[in-house]
């Protein structure tokens, strides 16, 4: 409802969150986090559940405020770093999926987008394709395959832990 920022988990696996100046507004689904760039940021503890490694979909609304690089979610803590898994909106104009697998790195899936829009954005592994939707079409399809990489780092909405600060809101 953009009044009241909480970052808990809805499943039992209780990857809550931790907030460092996000705050609250106005989103497509009740409430969204608003980050306005360095320092700002949700980071979620490392769990063995978060180390997904045959399948993964990532279901996600956001919108960037400006044409720079910007972490919406992160699996690492730089935004050079190998990761397993990472959402960002970058200075050229288009948004990128990453992954990494035993196979390497998947390369950026990519799809242009435009300040201040709400994008909805659905990522999948499926062990043998990376996909990207963006409001609800299929725009990437990648033949991929390998187990997801594991590491020991948090996840993080909204920044690469401290770099690639993301100016901009995140929903559900």
């Amino acid at each position: 409802n953009g009044t009241a920022l909480t970052a808990n988990d809805s499943t039992s696996n209780g990857n809550n969150g931790t907030f460092s100046k996000a705050t609250a507004a106005n989103g497509i689904v009740d409430g969204a986090a608003s980050f306005a760039g360095s320092g700002n940021g949700i980071s979620i503890p490392s769990a063995s559940s978060l180390n997904i490694t045959s399948a993964i979909t990532i279901d996600l609304w956001a919108k960037s405020t400006n044409k720079a690089i910007g972490q919406v979610f992160s699996k690492n803590t730089s935004v050079s770093a190998a990761t397993p898994y990472e959402f960002q909106f970058w200075n050229d104009g288009n948004m990128y999926v990453n992954l990494k697998t035993s196979a390497g790195f998947s390369g950026n899936v990519f799809y242009p987008y435009t300040n201040g829009q709400w994008y909805h954005v659905v990522e999948t592994y499926d062990g043998s394709r990376v996909k990207m939707y963006v409001n609800g079409a299929l725009q990437r399809n990648i033949a991929w395959s390998g187990l997801i990489d594991k590491n020991a780092t948090a996840l993080y909405l909204g920044s690469s832990g401290g770099s690639g600060a993301f100016n901009g809101s995140l929903d559900e």
